[in-house]
């Protein structure tokens, strides 16, 4: 036996207590049982009318011969309800108890339990966990399942004969689970069968960004996953972006050991991004491997006391990860953490600080990967000739060219309208994912509230809907094709270069999105009806920026207005973008110029105004209006700013009509004008490799077009055109080009910026000058006819 009850040792009031931790969904219990197991041991706790009832004992250090009786006791009192018992994680002393002791497992079947193997090369020894479900195979023949050493890749061997280690566990082992249990244990992290699915490869997609290679797995990390594709000829730094990877199991854990072992020696430094709850359960040990292993964030799961939804977060662990209560976002209850207490401890120790290069590449991770990734459905039915596929890259009239973007809901194609006499006209087209059309989902009644609303809006800063339709079952939505980037992505790149975007910029872009909401709430369809419509999610994410420099509003899935139904139950937006009566519902197009307002301060400062550890401290801050006033700009900004954070929505202005002149206004008399140009050429230098790489979408004209702006660009770095020709005068104050590393505009010369309004000038003036100008070339024209005229 390997572990029981010590001769002379610590008296038992001072051994520590054993810890239970239960958790439940519908008839599934599960219970963690940690510690040491004596003659305290008092049972499971409350069961109640359970059916299936988990015991996870792999936290469990030891057990004395009277916690043996005390065990039996327990697995005796459970209810009569419970018709179905499991063991999982047994440790090696748990498994010397079940071939030992009679009735010790209680009816119970085993899921997993760790065998003692050593190396033959090596000699070292190592507990290897056994999944009975997935290698019964191996066990009911009388073999030992094969592992491999994570120190030099040798052969493992079974200390023990696998007849006299696998006597009850042959016998008892776990065949199949029910649906709901291996859910459960599947969302808790802690066993995942290596017979739930069909274990195929995982999906790799590899990229590269200058001395950093960013590795995006998506799949499951199990018995196919292999770390050689990963390890050849990679140098540098290596980011492994876990994020996609539906789940982690035994069966890959020797690869994947060997993978970051092997990487750690091999690169400079390896960063994990988004791991997920079955990670830190399986694999805890792959931050202790080495010290250039990094964990830039993990995946948080919540589930809503209320509607039961389940969601789940990323957390940069450059903080602690928050432990309250979030609201949810589909019905505004509570939502809890259900990431275990033991699994947020195995990070404390993890190294959270990567390396710079790495850093930026995990921030713009997100923009790398819509440019890199290619639709795999479309790309294998443009290669293949069965024309079943053929729904897949024609819908309607269009044809998908290639993938843009892919969300929860729905997919964004770039595509061709396909008209007659060679017609073709660039689109933007969304699709409903297919497994959202067996059933009538929330993501349709958002897809077709879309097409009902932006289908009557037409303005030049509003990404106009032009078609709407279902072919084959699938609904598509073709929208105006825009080439640029959205405002969270250039945020996001000047927060990783520590700048911010021109004050003047700032002010254009939120000018003409100002013009647009206004357009949206006092338009009138074709009956002279107001169509009243509010965004309800203004945020930078749906606004967007393009190449050429238009600035254009999008994404009217959730608005409101006089065409739709007004029975929405959902609170919607962005907690920190929503005005304070946004989750009372009861709102108009004022909520919208208060959520412009947060992006116009976080344009201007480059930061958010309202801050909070958990939603409901924002939204208290919200309520109260509690926020830093904006220093460092012009003092009409700033109030235009305090106006559209007020909470009375009453006193904030009444129209965006009223923000784009004041915005104006300002623009012009703090000599700032900015036009779509100048858009254009501070986009070409923040994205310059995309501008150049973007290949023209019908035909080769344009690609001159983008090579000329580029070199335009190249030769006035730092000013826009506009500033590069015309340089304002000694006595009038600019705004600072500098930025200092917190983000914040530097001061010239130590003291506080002042700006002084400048006096336009009169278009008479003007008129003057050019006046001027025409008489005196007349004058020298006249006076060369005379001097021509004397010599001849």
């Amino acid at each position: 036996m390997r572990d029981g009850p010590q001769p002379g040792s610590t008296p038992a009031a001072r051994r520590p207590v054993v810890t239970l931790e239960q958790t439940t969904d519908g008839d599934v219990v599960v219970v963690r049982v940690a510690g040491l197991v004596d003659e305290r041991f008092a049972g499971f706790g409350e069961i109640g009318h359970a059916k299936t009832i988990v015991i996870d004992v792999s936290g469990m250090a030891r057990m004395t011969s009277f916690g043996v009786r005390q065990w039996m006791k327990g697995m005796e009192a459970l209810p009569k309800s419970v018709t179905e018992r499991y063991l999982l994680g047994c440790p090696m002393f748990f498994v010397d108890q079940l071939n030992m002791v009679l009735n010790f497992g209680g009816g119970a079947q085993i899921l997993t339990a760790t065998a003692p193997y050593s190396c033959s090369s090596c000699g070292a020894e190592s507990g290897e966990v056994i999944d009975l479900i997935g290698e019964r195979g191996v066990i009911a023949r009388g073999a030992a399942p094969e592992r491999r050493c994570s120190s030099c890749n040798g052969k493992l061997e079974l200390e023990e004969s696998p007849e006299s280690y696998f006597t009850f566990v042959s016998k008892h082992g776990a065949t199949k689970l029910r649906s709901e249990v291996a859910t459960h244990l599947a969302q808790l992290g802690i066993y995942v069968s290596q017979d739930a699915g069909a274990d195929k490869p995982p999906k790799v997609i590899k990229l590269v960004q200058g001395e950093v290679t960013y590795f995006r797995i998506s799949g499951s990390i199990g018995q196919t996953f292999r770390a050689r594709p990963f390890i050849i000829g990679t140098e540098g730094e290596v980011v492994l972006d876990l994020g996609d990877v539906t789940r982690f199991d035994v069966g890959g854990l020797h690869e994947w050991r060997r993978l970051v072992k092997t990487l750690a020696n091999q690169v400079e430094a390896v960063t994990l991004v988004d791991v997920s709850q079955s990670f830190l359960a399986m694999a805890p040990d792959s931050f202790a491997m080495a010290k250039n292993v990094y964990v830039a964030s993990v995946l948080v799961p919540y589930q809503c006391v209320d509607c039961k939804r389940a969601s789940q977060q990323s957390y940069t662990l450059t903080a602690p990860i928050p432990s309250g209560v979030q609201v949810c976002s589909t019905c505004g209850g509570n939502t809890e953490n259900q990431l275990p207490p033991r699994i947020v401890a195995s990070l404390a120790h993890a190294a959270s600080n990567p390396p710079a290069a790495s850093a930026k590449v995990i921030a713009r991770r997100d923009e790398m990967l819509s440019r890199a990734l290619t639709d795999e459905k479309v790309a294998q039915a443009s290669e293949a000739s069965d024309a079943s596929n053929a729904d897949d890259t024609v819908i309607g009239n269009y044809k998908i060219v290639r993938k843009l973007s892919a969300g929860g809901m729905a997919e964004v194609f770039l595509a061709s309208q396909i008209g007659i006499g060679g017609f073709e006209k660039p689109v933007a087209l969304k699709r409903i994912q297919r497994k959202f059309l067996e059933s009538r989902h929330l993501a349709i009644d958002m897809f077709l509230n879309e097409a009902k609303i932006a289908g009557r809006l037409a303005h030049p800063n509003i990404v106009q809907v032009l078609d709407v339709g279902e072919v084959g079952g699938a609904l598509f939505l073709a929208m105006e094709y825009v080439r640029g980037k959205d405002l969270r992505d250039v945020v996001k790149m000047l927060q990783a270069n520590g700048d911010l975007i021109p004050l003047g910029l700032a002010c254009y872009i939120v000018r003409e999105v100002a013009q647009a909401l206004h357009h949206a709430y006092w338009s009138t369809d074709h009956e002279g009806n107001r169509l009243s419509v509010v965004h309800r999610d203004v945020s930078p994410h749906n606004i967007i920026l393009s190449f050429d420099g238009a600035v254009k509003l999008l994404d009217f899935g959730v608005a409101m207005s006089s065409v739709t139904e007004q029975d929405e139950p959902m609170i919607v937006g962005k907690w920190s973008y929503m005005s304070p009566e946004h989750t009372t519902k009861a709102i108009d197009h004022r909520s919208d110029l208060f959520s412009l307002g947060v992006v116009l301060y976080l344009l201007c400062s480059g930061r958010m105004p309202f801050h909070g550890a958990e939603p409901v401290e924002i939204i208290d801050n919200i309520e109260e209006g509690q926020y830093a006033p904006l220093t460092g700009v012009p003092e009409p900004l700033a109030e235009l700013v305090n106006s559209l954070l007020r909470p009375n929505p009453a006193e904030r202005p009444q129209t965006g009509q009223a923000v784009a002149s004041a915005l104006a206004e300002i623009l012009r008399n703090y000599r700032l004008e900015q036009t779509s140009a100048d858009v254009a050429a501070f986009l070409g230098q923040l994205f310059a490799y995309e501008v150049i790489e973007q290949e023209p979408v019908l035909g080769s004209e344009g690609h001159d077009t983008i090579a000329m702006e580029m070199t335009t660009i190249r030769l006035a770095v730092g000013s826009s055109p506009t500033q590069a020709q015309d340089t304002p005068s000694a006595s009038v104050p600019v705004v600072p080009s500098t930025v200092s590393p917190s983000g914040l505009l530097d001061t010239v010369g130590g003291a506080d910026v002042t700006f002084t309004p400048v006096t336009p000038v009169s278009r008479s003036a003007n008129l003057v000058w050019i006046a001027a100008v025409i008489a005196l070339v007349v004058v020298v024209a006249i006076l060369i006819g005379i001097v021509i005229s004397r010599l001849d």
